[in-house]
Order: C-alpha cells, then sequence, then structure tokens
C-alpha cells in the first residue's frame, strides 16, 4: 500500500471517528432530554394523585354528618373517576417516557461502542502511519548523507547495514 494510500485511509477513520462522536453526543443530548420529560411526566404523576387524595378527603369531609342523597354521591363518585382517570393516563405517560429514556440510553450506549470502535481503528492507522513516515524519513536522511559523501569524494558508510562487529574486538 502507498504512503498516500494510507494517509487517505487513515483521513478516513478519522472522518468516522469524528462523526461517532458527534453521534455520541447527539444520543447525549436524546437521553438528556428524554431523562427531563420522564422526570416531568413523573412529578405530574405525583402532584396529581396528591390533588386527588386532596379532593377525595375534601369530598369525604364535606359529606361527613350530612344526610347524603343519590345525587351528592353519583357527583362525588364521577369526580373521583374522573381523578382516577387522569391518574392512569399520567401513570401512562410516566411509563411510556421512561422507555423512552432506556431507549436513549441503549443507544447512547451503540453509539459510545461505535466511537470506541472508530476510535482504535483511527489510533492504530494514525502509528502505522507515523511510523511509516519515521522510516522514510530515516532514509531519506542516509540517502541525503550518502549523497553528501559522494559529492566531497568521501567512501559513504552504509547506514542502512552497518558492518558486524570486528573479531579481534571479541578476543
Amino acid at each position: 500500500m502507498k504512503k498516500d494510500d494510507l494517509a487517505r485511509l487513515h483521513w478516513i477513520r478519522k472522518q468516522r471517528e469524528e462523526k461517532a462522536l458527534k453521534a455520541v453526543i447527539a444520543r447525549q443530548s436524546a437521553l438528556l432530554h428524554a431523562e427531563q420529560a420522564a422526570a416531568e411526566a413523573e412529578q405530574a404523576s405525583a402532584d396529581q394523585a396528591s390533588r386527588a387524595r386532596d379532593l377525595e378527603r375534601g369530598a369525604l369531609v364535606a359529606l361527613v354528618g350530612k344526610e347524603l342523597r343519590r345525587h351528592d354521591i353519583l357527583n362525588l363518585q364521577s369526580s373521583l373517576d374522573a381523578a382516577a382517570d387522569d391518574q392512569q393516563r399520567l401513570k401512562a405517560a410516566e411509563k411510556q417516557a421512561a422507555e423512552a429514556r432506556d431507549a436513549r440510553r441503549g443507544e447512547l450506549e451503540k453509539a459510545r461502542t461505535s466511537f470506541r470502535h472508530h476510535h482504535r481503528e483511527a489510533e492504530k492507522l494514525g502509528q502505522i502511519v507515523e511510523k511509516r513516515n519515521m522510516q522514510a524519513a530515516r532514509k531519506r536522511l542516509v540517502f541525503a548523507e550518502a549523497s553528501d559523501d559522494e559529492l566531497h569524494g568521501r567512501a559513504a558508510p552504509d547506514l542502512l547495514h552497518p558492518p558486524a562487529a570486528s573479531r579481534s574486538e571479541d578476543a
């Protein structure tokens, strides 16, 4: 593979890594919104439950000691049924918001996994490109020194293949 091909591939992988990072950021934002919506739904449900209890207590206190007519009982039942319906509706919305929050958490985890994968790929290729660049720079230096020696009439040492240690040094 040519040096330019490796550099191009590295650039492409860095672009994928950036795209994956942007996806993580978008998923984090979506999770934040989903968490806020879930908290708001939970608070609305709790507030409605408190109002329903207050309504029930107030209605019962108002009926204590009174002669009850069928109309009074039907009105109380109707208002309590409406409060129960509201509570069920709000509980369903709370459950839906919690499910959406959990789905956003899953999406964020997938995006993070994808980012880590793309980051590792880009880093590995970056190291390979850097290693090849360093090797190429060393070769250019060796050839430049060899050319300089040839211009000045000196014998150029073989820097790519240094001579083995002489046997007299071993003795």
